[in-house]
């Protein structure tokens, strides 16, 4: 995977919140930067369907 960084669309849940919080090193041998762009349900998918025809990252 190329690149300095990857986004992540994710849907506000627990177990999301786990992948985001550093302290918890779920990530933390990812050699790349993560960015977190958790919503709730009801904006998560309109924002899903914007990335997936390219109108959105």
């Amino acid at each position: 995977m190329g690149g300095e960084s990857i986004k992540i669309l994710a849907v506000n849940d627990p177990a999301i919140k786990g992948y985001s919080k550093p302290e918890y090193k779920i990530l933390h041998h990812y050699n790349q930067k993560v960015i977190f762009d958790i919503l709730p349900w009801e904006s998560y998918y309109p924002k899903m369907m914007e990335a997936f025809a390219g109108k959105a990252d």
